[in-house]
């Protein structure tokens, strides 16, 4: 499975660290911050990791009536 992370980075003769506001994972944060901030230095966040691999179907409780793509109507 595949681990999405937040990545904080901090630019170049900035103090401050900023985070990005989307998961991404090792291969999507070296090319996100190649293009958009090449200068940077970046890391991964852990707080808030997701483990990725099979996609999700929904939970069939009372408000899903059946579960994804199933219709009453």
């Amino acid at each position: 499975m595949k681990t999405i992370h937040f990545y904080r980075y901090q630019l170049p003769g900035s103090k401050r660290w900023k985070q990005t506001r989307h998961r991404m994972d090792a291969e999507s944060a070296r090319k996100w911050f190649a293009q958009f901030h090449p200068t940077a230095t970046y890391k991964p966040v852990e707080h808030g990791a997701m483990e990725i691999g099979k996609p999700y179907l929904g939970w069939n409780g009372p408000n899903n009536h059946g579960g994804p793509g199933t219709s009453k109507h």
